[in-house]
């Protein structure tokens, strides 16, 4: 995954979005932190967060199946996340 990858998913992302993604992820703060700042509720912050980090894995799946198809390299981790994504959606369609 390249770095301009990731810049463009989080450039895509409500402002909203931006916000929560920034005090959980880089200033590090707890959901009754950010609800306090937001004016929001604890269960408000939770659900948007599990939202916004819904949202991206997916986009971010995309992109890397997309790097697989072209046979471009990709770090043992992003192969760990496409590969635990593939056998998690194998396992839903068994369950459907």
């Amino acid at each position: 995954m390249e770095d301009e990858d990731i810049s463009e998913l989080i450039h895509n992302l409500s402002e909203n979005h931006k916000e929560v993604l920034y005090y959980n992820a880089v200033r590090m703060y707890d959901v009754s932190r950010i609800a306090a700042i937001r004016g929001q509720t604890e269960r408000n912050i939770r659900k948007l967060r599990s939202l916004l980090l819904s949202n991206l894995g997916k986009k971010l799946l995309v992109k890397l199946t997309v790097r697989e198809k072209n046979g471009l390299p990709m770090t043992t981790t992003e192969r760990a996340f496409l590969n635990g994504h593939k056998k998690s959606a194998l396992d839903d369609d068994k369950d459907g």
